[in-house]
């Protein structure tokens, strides 16, 4: 966007300069300071996942320090799976009053004050040909990172476009969209997650009928169909009647996959069955994959369908021991563990199983890379509660989920229409008309 008004070949390095966050001890993140921006929560969509975020209670440093409306972009992938090398992000205002961003994280420190040429290079950042041209400058073999300076030299149009500030306020508006999506998810898992610790964690309405008082929330129906006391069990203090087992007795089945031979296009190609890896399940809900397999590939692998409203964890890896909720029918490989809930324990099977993430990934073994077993996944403690309880359970949280399931899809949708629109609106294929007052 130069004085004059004529294009001309500029480079990210004239709007901002890229510096690394900071070397932090990894034994001081947790749960207490300021959201640690570190590899393990950026979304290959280019946002922050919110589910297990970390804290920092060390020194933060001035090149970490970074508040929201800040950009950050991913230097480095997280392995073979985790493909987020060239991702940028726009720091959101849930982290507060500022987050601390990682060694791994390139930080943008701007050299204009104008709004306008930030929201700019921001959204120059958010292109596929930005992301193309980290991955072509990327160095290493297994784990890829380029360098500040390289991200620095990004060619960028420098012009006066027309209307431009209208094709930033577009693009924003689709962003915001999808942010007050997220918000709203944030909100209805919480709700979802609540009921969840109340009845089958806290046991709030056995405690309250052994105190004497109402469940607080609860009709009478629901009411009675919890105890008034409390039995020994292998677990402890449990409801009256209520069982002790494993993940299993909540079960019809649980499976790992397979993958297709690589070196078989006819496996691969033209495909339409999704496929999922364990590197994607890093968000709460699976709504789509980014492989897919072909008939013939899921006739002569171990991939095996997994139903929708079905459990899935991951075995190794930088995912081992997460958790995540399927919204679709899909296959998985052979790192990937599928819960398929009996009728009415599909919920209680997901927030049973997101209890057990920490646990989970305690038992991780491995140098190389860490893994978990299917019988360690198997063998989950879980307390088990009546049918008539997980069915009135299920009922309370299906809307729930259902409108979590449909702000999600929305988002994708609109993420698509984003990035698609994005390089056409920025190279002035597509142009946005001024409003006429």
């Amino acid at each position: 966007m130069n004085a004059q008004g004529t294009d001309k070949t500029s480079t990210l390095g004239h709007l901002l300069s890229i510096t690394k966050g900071q070397v932090y001890d990894a034994s001081l993140a947790g749960e207490d300071g300021p959201v640690l921006l570190g590899m393990g929560i950026f979304s290959p969509d280019g946002g922050f996942r919110t589910h297990k975020l970390r804290r920092y209670s060390g020194e933060v440093l001035p090149e970490g320090k970074v508040i929201p409306g800040s950009v950050v972009v991913a230097t480095t992938d997280m392995g073979a799976n985790i493909k987020i090398l060239g991702r940028s992000a726009s720091v959101p205002t849930w982290v507060g009053e500022f987050a601390v961003a990682t060694g791994d994280m390139g930080v943008a420190r701007w050299q204009t004050d104008d709004p306008k040429l930030r929201a700019y290079a921001y959204w120059v950042m958010r292109t596929e040909a930005f992301r193309q041209y980290c991955l072509r400058f990327a160095r290493g073999t297994a784990v890829r990172r380029i360098h500040p300076r390289d991200i620095e030299k990004f060619p960028i149009p420098d012009t006066n476009a027309p209307h431009l500030l209208h094709i930033l306020d577009a693009l924003q508006a689709l962003d915001d969209k999808i942010e007050l999506n997220r918000q709203m998810n944030a909100t209805l898992e919480a709700m979802a997650r609540a009921l969840f610790q109340s009845w089958f964690v806290d046991f709030d309405p056995v405690r309250a009928k052994l105190d004497g008082r109402e469940p607080v929330g609860l009709d009478p129906g629901t009411a009675a169909l919890f105890p008034d006391s409390f039995h020994d069990s292998a677990f402890g203090h449990i409801p009256k009647g209520w069982k002790f087992g494993t993940i299993q007795d909540c079960c019809v089945q649980i499976q790992n996959g397979g993958t297709p031979r690589r070196n078989e296009p006819r496996f691969w190609y033209g495909g339409n069955i999704p496929w999922l890896a364990s590197g994607e399940v890093r968000q709460s809900i699976i709504t789509a994959t980014e492989s897919f397999i072909t008939e013939e590939g899921l006739a002569e692998s171990s991939a095996k369908w997994v139903p929708s409203f079905s459990t899935v964890v991951a075995l190794y890896g930088a995912t081992a021991g997460q958790v995540s909720f399927t919204s679709c029918h899909l296959t998985t490989n052979q790192a990937v563990c599928a819960l398929i809930p009996k009728q009415d324990f599909a919920f209680f099977n997901y927030f049973t199983m997101r209890e057990a993430t920490t646990e989970l990934e305690n038992k991780a073994v491995g140098s190389a890379q860490q893994n978990i077993s299917k019988g360690i996944v198997e063998e989950t403690k879980v307390v088990l509660p009546p049918p008539a309880v997980v069915e009135r359970f299920a009922a309370m949280v299906r809307p729930i989920f259902e409108r979590w399931i449909s702000n999600l899809n929305q988002s994708r949708s609109l993420a698509i229409l984003r990035d698609t629109l994005l390089p056409k609106l920025l190279s002035g294929e597509l142009s946005i008309e001024t409003p006429q007052n």
